[in-house]
């Protein structure tokens, strides 16, 4: 039992292709979701730069139709579902396109890390999962504290650009309050743009380095020690004892035909050191 603790334990021998295989079938993949948070946030900066203003013109056209309108509309019986339809509808369309690029977005960042799989072993019920001796041993483990540093880092590097960007505006930000709707919302997206493109700029960094620790921890569980290296030697070339042992077999079964076959002969050549010839 020591030999075979201290054998798991010692996984020092790269992984090989029918181990990366298996890892991939059961859903064990690296998986990086600071990059699947830079795809989001990254996808929510394009949305916003290139569908702001066709969206919110047409959501404001269709609010100001509804206001301006408001006296004439009917709600009584079967008028007012078919409002909510007509009004859903039109919210429904200025948001359609923006929302597909934040979904293609997402299953990008996916993409981009693994292909796609479809396993059902993550979905399976194990112990381990409510046992609180696991559980306390994954909120001390090298991961957790890797997530508690990620999200100190991205906090401060965050706060340092907003910090950064937004005091220099601090004048024109207590203007707003004074200043009319029309000129608050073109000032507003310019803001949260430039903050946008910064913070993409910031959890770029922060993904990539990320993604290489992800990448470095699932090599290191696809490990393999040697006896695991023997046993898969053995499940794919076959146990190299069994292999001998019936070659000698069929060597043993070659030699006794041919000794059988020998009075059959009509004449043996025979060289006193190595070879004898029966020739019938």
């Amino acid at each position: 039992m020591a030999e075979e603790f201290n054998d798991n334990e010692n996984k020092t021998e790269e992984p090989t292709q029918k181990r990366l295989e298996k890892a991939l079938k059961r859903g064990d993949v690296v998986k990086s979701q600071e990059v699947n948070t830079w795809f989001v946030v990254a996808g929510g900066a394009l949305v916003l730069m290139a569908f702001s203003g066709t969206t919110g013109k047409d959501l404001s056209a269709t609010m100001r139709g509804l206001i301006a309108n408001a006296h004439d509309i009917s709600v009584d019986g079967p008028a007012l579902p078919r409002l909510f339809q007509k009004i859903g509808g039109e919210m429904l369309a200025a948001v359609a396109i923006p929302f597909l690029v934040l979904m293609l977005a997402a299953l990008g960042g996916n993409i981009i890390q693994h292909r796609l799989i479809w396993t059902y072993e993550t979905l399976a019920p194990k112990l381990s999962r409510i046992s609180p001796a696991a559980g306390l041993k994954r909120i001390f483990s090298k991961q957790s504290l890797a997530n508690l540093g990620k999200g100190l880092i991205k906090l401060i590097l965050i706060g340092g650009v907003l910090t950064v960007l937004m005091w220099p505006e601090r004048e024109r930000l207590e203007a707003l309050t004074r200043s009319d709707l029309s000129g608050l919302l073109p000032l507003s997206l310019s803001l949260t743009l430039k903050l946008l493109g910064s913070v993409v700029a910031m959890l770029a960094i922060v993904a990539a380095a990320d993604y290489l620790f992800q990448y470095r921890q699932w090599h290191e569980r696809q490990k393999m020690s040697v006896r695991e290296l023997k046993e898969e030697f053995k499940q794919t070339e076959g146990d190299p004892a069994i292999k001998g042992k019936m070659k000698q077999v069929r060597q043993l079964r070659m030699r006794r035909r041919m000794i059988a076959a020998v009075p059959k002969a009509a004449v043996v050549i025979t060289n006193p050191t190595h070879f004898a010839v029966a020739l019938e």
